[in-house]
């Protein structure tokens, strides 16, 4: 999903309803290429900006704690790439 707002909110509903990846219209062009490719190869895309974010609400819910996602399509050391 591109979108102009890049919270943590928002992309946790995109990700959540199924989304592969997340990237803001405000990322440099070759940051939004980078998701273009991410995503038509079958992994997972979230800027570094968002990146800390996925992986805590990942790890909270694997404790139970619960999280904004409640669907993961794997592991983030397994599918998830995040940009540099």
């Amino acid at each position: 999903m591109l979108s102009m707002l890049l919270d943590e909110e928002h992309a946790a509903e995109a990700l959540e309803v199924g989304a592969l990846g997340y990237a803001g219209k405000a990322q440099s062009l070759e940051e939004v290429l980078d998701a273009i490719r991410t995503v038509a190869a079958g992994r997972v895309y979230v800027p570094s900006v968002l990146s800390r974010f996925v992986v805590q609400d990942y790890l909270r819910l694997r404790r139970g704690e619960g999280g904004r996602i409640r669907r993961w399509r794997g592991s983030p050391a397994a599918s998830a790439r995040c940009s540099t």
